[in-house]
């Protein structure tokens, strides 16, 4: 009877040694790679479930992806899964599925990354109801205010992959003092942000990668992906990612199966052409003083100076080949595509440390590529205010309300106690009340109106031969009562908000038919803005005939008029023209006066800058104190911890800087493109209709 008794504490010590075993021994086999999430499973009410959750990236923005695989058992029934957030920091999130007898669905919740906090609960609801033991507790990317800003990293593979030498490099890169400002309490160091993923259950929508800096995939497991998948990845290097293709065999621009893989025959000459590795770039890490590392904080530094990511770069040694054929780089429309003939992966921290001093810093960098972060307040929100916007109107709410004070109070009382009608206080004050609230009222409705009034600044890159179309926008709300459907936009536009502060509550979305906000996203009379970005097939495009020397005939086959129009010749040769109505052609003429000739144009671009309203100043990007949750911390709420991050440096404002003339030379266009300024919206969704438009620049860069 003793023994018997003993052998249940025996083994439950048994099992607690072999779960810490088997834990240790996951550790020590687990892909190199860290950043959030994980996998669950379940197997109730007739239904199978397998969830991954495993990612990278998103730390300032974009579409975090909850992949989800069901197979039903039971009968066909609706499901829904809803992601809810603790204290209201992220979006709600929902979405619908039908699912039938013996079917299996894979789909994908795509959580916009806007505002603090990373913790929610996925629950798993049938018609409605919650079903029992189909809810799971997640941990998302979550904002560090104390961390720098370095490049977030998926790599696809079916194998574990090493990525030591790399993330020595990019520590040595991005966060050379290799330390953290330790503010109020938290003093962690830079959280490595790469992720090792298997080619199984990745999205199919451009939009759940749009929070990475880069992706790298093996050929052989691109051209194996699903035709969605892969159109996916592609689509979001378009859209200014960096896809990195491994093993490609030989050199990228005589690799067939490359070139089948990217579409790259059906594009424009300007997406065709490889560009070999700046050797240049193949230096030696630069040294980092003691003192710098002193005055950041101190942590990671050695007797040498240097922090230790930034010694194993320079005890490594060059192990790519020492040419241009170490790798090659595509432009791809907004972003680019880097082929490597190998195995990058087994080369050394030093190798990295030169692909990465080549790659331009907002390739790397989420923030300065957008010029924003969606999970912080922006010091320069006021400079895209809409023209004629009127602020709250103080001095006159003050007025009326003084006015009512006085008559509601003193006045009505004296008027009445001198005719002796006290009584009539019962009928005469509400009916002043009501009077004023009726004045006020009115007065907001005159300011503001009902309606929905908004300002943009967009650029769509077009890929004439492909039909690829990428569109960029910034877009400024303003309604003067809140749209009872919210927002709408495409499931293949990515919405970033950009706040004013840092946001305290976020709204609701659901992905069951549409990209549905609900009206929580833009309040009555608040000033709402958002920077947009979408992925399309366009279908208009510029016809374009031969020149005979000093003027060339186009077509604008486009649904928008032109407001004005420079092309570059496959000679290089400019040509300017405009305006042109839709369906419309004309002649353009060769440029050889580029400061008169180029004067509609420059006027169009410089027509709307991006400034401060007057009386407005910016806020102060250094300031003491922020508002944040309620109270008032330092170092927190706006750009805190962002640096020289500001939207005039986005690759969206550097191509308009590019295109204003500068030495009477003309904008910079690339042989075979042109540049046309829209009189009319050509196709920006704007996330409510109808809207009131003001101060609108909408601006193509199509290729040909």
């Amino acid at each position: 009877m003793t023994a018997s008794r003993r052998c249940p504490g025996r083994s439950l010590l048994r099992r607690l040694a072999v779960v810490f075993g088997l834990a240790w021994a996951f550790s020590l086999t687990a892909h190199r790679g860290l950043a959030d999430g994980r996998e669950f499973s379940a197997t109730r009410h007739d239904l199978r479930v397998g969830i991954d959750t495993r990612w990278a990236g998103c730390r300032h923005g974009g579409y975090y992806p909850i992949r989800i695989r069901v197979t039903n058992t039971g009968v066909p029934r609706n499901l829904t899964f809803e992601f809810k957030p603790q204290e209201h920091r992220l979006p709600q999130v929902s979405r619908t599925v039908g699912i039938e007898q013996n079917a299996t669905v894979q789909m994908t919740l795509s959580i916009p990354m806007v505002g603090v906090g990373n913790y929610g609960t996925l629950t798993l609801l049938n018609d409605g109801r919650a079903l029992q033991g189909m809810s799971w507790d997640l941990s998302l990317p979550d904002l560090n205010f104390n961390e720098a800003i370095r490049p977030s990293v998926l790599v696809i593979s079916p194998g574990n992959v090493d990525m030591t030498a790399l993330e020595s490099a990019v520590q040595a890169r991005f966060n050379p003092t290799g330390s953290s400002s330790g503010r109020y309490g938290y003093s962690s160091s830079v959280s490595n942000d790469h992720q090792v993923v298997p080619p199984l259950m990745l999205p199919d929508s451009w939009l759940d990668y749009s929070g990475l800096d880069y992706v790298f995939v093996p050929l052989d497991v691109l051209n194996a992906l699903p035709t969605g998948t892969r159109a996916a990845i592609i689509h979001w290097a378009e859209t200014g990612g960096t896809l990195v293709v491994t093993k490609v065999g030989g050199t990228a621009d005589q690799s067939e199966p490359l070139k089948r893989a990217l579409g790259l025959e059906s594009r424009a000459a300007a997406f065709r052409a490889w560009s070999p590795a700046d050797v240049s770039a193949r230096v030696k890490i630069s040294l980092i003083p003691t003192e710098q590392i002193e005055s950041a904080g101190g942590g990671g530094g050695s007797v040498e100076g240097q922090t230790e990511p930034a010694r194993q770069v320079m005890a490594s040694k060059f192990t790519w080949p020492e040419s241009g054929e170490a790798y090659q780089t595509l432009r791809l429309m907004q972003g680019s595509v880097v082929a490597f003939p190998k195995d990058p992966f087994s080369g050394s921290a030093r190798d990295w440390a030169w692909f990465l001093t080549e790659r331009p810093s907002d390739a790397s960098n989420w923030p300065e590529r957008h010029g924003l972060s969606s999970r912080r307040g922006n010091s320069e929100f006021l400079m895209f205010d809409i023209p004629g916007l009127r602020g709250v109107p103080v001095y006159a709410f003050l007025t009326l309300i003084t006015i009512f004070a006085l008559a509601i109070g003193p006045v009505n009382y004296f008027i009445l106690w001198k005719r002796k009608r006290l009584w009539m206080l019962v009928v005469t004050i509400p009916a002043i009340a009501f009077l004023t609230s009726a004045t006020l009222f009115g007065y907001s409705t005159i300011a503001h109106g009902f309606s929905v009034r908004s300002r943009t600044r967009s650029i769509t890159v077009l890929d004439q031969n492909s039909r690829d179309a990428v569109t960029t926008a910034r877009t400024s709300l303003f309604a003067g009562l809140s749209p009872s459907r919210g927002l709408r936009y495409s499931p293949e536009t990515a919405v970033y908000p950009v706040w004013s502060n840092m946001p305290d509550e976020n709204g609701g979305l659901d992905w069951t038919d549409t990209q549905a906000f609900d009206s929580s996203w833009i309040r009555s009379r608040t000033r709402t803005q958002f920077v947009s970005v979408n992925h399309r097939t366009e279908r208009g495009r510029l016809v374009i005939g031969n020149s005979d020397g000093t003027s060339l005939p186009v077509e604008n086959g486009f649904p928008w008029a032109i407001e004005s129009l420079v092309l570059a010749g496959a000679d290089g040769r400019m040509y300017v023209g405009g305006p042109i109505p839709a369906g419309a052609g004309t002649n353009l003429t060769l440029m050889t006066d580029p400061q008169t000739q180029l004067a509609a144009l420059n006027e169009a671009l410089s027509r709307y800058p991006l400034k401060f309203p007057e009386g407005a100043a910016s806020i102060n990007m250094n300031s003491s104190y922020n508002r944040y949750r309620g109270g008032y911390y330092p170092g927190y709420g706006y750009d805190s911890g962002l640096g020289a991050v500001s939207f005039n440096g986005s690759r969206f404002e550097k191509l308009f800087a590019s295109w204003r003339s500068t030495e009477n030379a003309g904008p910079k266009l690339d042989a075979r493109s042109y540049l046309a300024i829209f009189s009319e919206n050509p196709g920006v969704e704007k996330g409510a209709e109808p809207v009131n438009e003001v101060a609108p620049t909408y601006a193509l860069l199509g290729y040909y």
